[in-house]
C-alpha cells in the first residue's frame, strides 16, 4: 500500500511539474474537442468501432495563410475495423470524413483514410503504449500524407481513474507544401469501466511546423465511448 501511494505521488508530481513548462509557450489558439465513440466487441478477433467529433473555437489568433492544416471548425464521423493480433495489440484500419464547409463556406470537405499498429504494456507500478500510424487525406485541393508516432504513460490513481501522459510526433507531406513536423503533449484523466462506459478529459498542446512559422495551439479533449 505504501508503495502504490508512493507511486502515485510521483507520478502526480511528473503531472503538475511538466504541465506548466509545456503550457507556458505563447498559445495562439484556444480549442474545444469533443468526441463520441461506439464500441462493437465480437467473439472473434475482429472489432469495430463508430464515432462522432467535434471541433469549435473559443480562441483564433493564427494567420491560416502560413499553415497548410489551418484551425477551422468541423463535424467529424469516423468508422475503424480492428484485428487483435494478441491481447495487448491490434492492427486497424479507419476512414473519417470531416465537414467544414458548413462552419466557413471557404474551407474544404475531406476525407482521411488510416492504418494503425497499436500496443500497450500494464504493470503494478506504470503502464505504457505505443502506436504507430500512416494517414492519407484527400480534398479537392490537396493531398496529404503523414506518418505519426505516439508513445504513452499511464498510472492508475485509483479503481477507476487512470493519469495519462502521452507525446506525439507528426510528419505530414504534400506536393503543396514542403514538409512539416508537428509534435503534441496531452495530459489526461481517464475514467474508466463505469459500467460499460469510459471517459477522458484533458489538455494536449499541440506544436506545428516548428521547424519554419511555428503555430502554438492548445486543445482541450473530452470523450466519452460506450462499449458493447
Amino acid at each position: 500500500m505504501k508503495k502504490f501511494f508512493s507511486a502515485n505521488v510521483i507520478f502526480i508530481a511528473l503531472f503538475i511539474l511538466t504541465t506548466p513548462k509545456v503550457f507556458s509557450q505563447e498559445t495562439e489558439a484556444l480549442m474545444l474537442e469533443p468526441t463520441f465513440t461506439l464500441n462493437f466487441s465480437t467473439e472473434t478477433k475482429w472489432s469495430y468501432s463508430f464515432g462522432l467529433a467535434n471541433r469549435g473555437i473559443l480562441i483564433d489568433e493564427i494567420d491560416v495563410n502560413n499553415f497548410s492544416e489551418d484551425v477551422t471548425e468541423h463535424l467529424e464521423i469516423n468508422s475503424w475495423v480492428k484485428y487483435s493480433t494478441g491481447e495487448d495489440s491490434n492492427f486497424s484500419i479507419g476512414i473519417r470524413y470531416r465537414f467544414r464547409k458548413s462552419f466557413d463556406s471557404e474551407q474544404e470537405n475531406f476525407a482521411r483514410i488510416l492504418q494503425q499498429y497499436y500496443n500497450e504494456n500494464s504493470n503494478i507500478w506504470i503502464g505504457w503504449w505505443h502506436r504507430v500510424r500512416f494517414e492519407q487525406r484527400f480534398s479537392p485541393s490537396i493531398n496529404i500524407f503523414r506518418l505519426r508516432y505516439q508513445l504513452g504513460l499511464s498510472r492508475a490513481i485509483s479503481k477507476t481513474f487512470d493519469l495519462k501522459l502521452s507525446t506525439e510526433a507528426l510528419y505530414s507531406m504534400s506536393s503543396s507544401f514542403k514538409p512539416q513536423p508537428e509534435q503534441r503533449i496531452a495530459f489526461q484523466l481517464a475514467a474508466n469501466s463505469i459500467g460499460s462506459w469510459d471517459f477522458y478529459l484533458g489538455p494536449q498542446y499541440r506544436m506545428d511546423n516548428y521547424v519554419r512559422k511555428q503555430r502554438n495551439t492548445l486543445y482541450i479533449l473530452t470523450g466519452a465511448t460506450l462499449n458493447l
